[in-house]
């Protein structure tokens, strides 16, 4: 039997599936099963893959599941934790502003994109601590390295403004 956590990428930018796909192959211990765009695919490989982790993005195209009215990202949180309570949902987003709502619908740790490879990973990693970890990655926040070049850029904007 494969040890290796089971993960799902689920993000509305195929650049960015790609992208997750190929950093998370990198490492031995991560065995990604699948890729979804919308709240439609991400149920449906839920349920035909049932992932030890979900990472995903909260922004997403809504489709209508089943004939219904499409769910946003938040939803397919709900409902994922209502069907699958077992899975692991990592919030991989932009947007800090997410970070309560998210949360909230039960994700079980929220990373910004750009955060260090190895948070992501201990993130992933820790699936099996959800309970015992709780929200110590969503505790987390992403900074931009000192001399960074949007760093650079917003400091000329000000002086440019002072002037």
């Amino acid at each position: 039997m494969d040890q290796r956590v089971q993960v799902l990428i689920v993000d509305h930018e195929a650049r960015i599936r790609r992208g997750l796909q190929a950093l998370l192959a990198v490492w031995p211990e991560i065995n990604v099963v699948g890729t979804a765009a919308n709240d439609v695919e991400v149920v449906q490989m839920v349920e035909k893959c049932l992932p030890d982790v979900a990472l995903m993005d909260i922004p997403m195209p809504v489709l209508a599941l089943s004939g219904a009215e499409g769910i946003d990202g938040l939803e397919t949180i709900r409902l994922i934790k209502s069907r699958w309570p077992q899975v692991r949902i990592v919030v991989l987003t932009m947007y800090t502003a997410h970070r309560p709502a998210a949360l909230a619908a039960g994700a079980d740790a929220f990373l910004l994109k750009g955060c260090p490879a190895q948070d992501l990973l201990d993130a992933i990693a820790n699936h099996k601590d959800t309970k015992k970890g709780g929200d110590t990655y969503a505790r987390q926040r992403w900074k931009r390295p000192k001399g960074s070049r949007a760093e650079r850029w917003t400091r000329r904007r000000k002086r440019e403004r002072n002037k």
